[in-house]
């Protein structure tokens, strides 16, 4: 950073330990490899910008202090060439900017994740041993086909016209018609 005189007081600002209040140690502080990592992101942002050296040097400390916050996947987005803070911004990012950033980068994560549907969780409780192994033919007039179930070879063979005509045979004159209309189709 020497090969820049003008921006010297900056430089040292983000790269010496300061007594402000806000960049004192608490409880909630990151890490001292945090706090570096904090410092290298603000310098490279810093460093994309052409009004670098205009920026008052708390403006570099606090954004130096912001970015110690941040998880280094949260680094990693902040400082994206395409989609980071830089590309987005025309001027020195504030901390709500980048917050954006890093919320519009979760919501795009979050309409990219699967989710749970119902269709995953009923494949998941039902296994293909689960299901019938021999599925019944469809029969209409199941009245019909339980009268003459003892007698399978009466009901094989017939048109949906027959079916439906010893179906009205039964309901009117009993078994004996519907089997007479049965046997005389089978018959013929």
């Amino acid at each position: 950073m020497n090969d820049k005189p003008a921006l010297q007081p900056l430089a040292n600002a983000i790269t010496s330990p300061t007594l402000s209040p806000s960049s004192m140690p608490s409880p909630t502080r990151k890490s001292v490899e945090q706090a570096d990592m904090g410092r290298r992101a603000a310098k490279k942002i810093l460093a994309s910008y052409p009004d670098y050296g205009k920026a008052p040097p708390e403006y570099a400390i606090n954004l130096a202090e912001y970015l110690s916050f941040l998880t280094p996947d949260e680094i990693s987005v902040v400082m994206h060439p395409k989609n980071g803070v830089t590309a987005r911004c025309q001027y020195l990012p504030t901390n709500a900017e980048i917050q954006a950033c890093l919320r519009e980068h979760e919501e795009k994560q979050r309409l990219f994740t699967p989710s749970n549907s119902g269709y995953q969780r009923f494949e998941s409780v039902c296994t293909p041993q689960d299901a019938k192994p021999d599925k019944t033919p469809f029969r209409p007039y199941p009245k019909l086909w339980s009268e003459f179930a003892d007698e399978p070879w009466l009901m094989k063979g017939h048109t949906f016209e027959t079916l439906t005509e010893a179906s009205r045979s039964l309901a009117m004159f009993g078994k004996d018609a519907a089997r007479d209309v049965l046997a005389r189709r089978v018959g013929a």
